[in-house]
């Protein structure tokens, strides 16, 4: 299912600002099992000491996946594209609206033998 077409620029700003909460909610989601996760593979590196580069490594790489979700969610700004419907319409495509093509599905007519 596709998302609706904002009728009104304030829909789309209700819109664009739930987004960027909820980006930002889901880095802090990332951010406590990253804590935990870490935690729990230190705690295991220090009992059993050769095994402390294996717990590192993941630790290192989390962290490097974990930064750059904090970037995406909080410095990095995404401009909105326009879907192809809504290209078509400007292009003026023949039979192209600016609604989405789900609204224009019909059903299948079942022909009987």
């Amino acid at each position: 299912m596709s998302p609706k077409i904002p009728e009104t620029i304030e829909d789309e700003e209700k819109r664009k600002r739930a987004l960027e909460a909820l980006s930002k909610f889901n880095f802090f989601l990332h951010l406590t099992m990253w804590l935990s996760a870490s935690a729990y593979l230190l705690i295991l590196g220090i009992l059993i000491p050769r095994w402390l580069i294996y717990t590192l490594i993941p630790i290192i790489l989390w962290t490097i996946g974990l930064a750059y979700h904090g970037y995406r969610a909080f410095f990095k700004k995404t401009r909105k594209r326009p879907s192809l419907w809504q290209l078509a319409a400007r292009e003026g495509v023949e039979g192209s609206t600016t609604e989405s093509p789900e609204t224009h599905i019909r059903e299948p007519s079942h022909r009987e033998p």
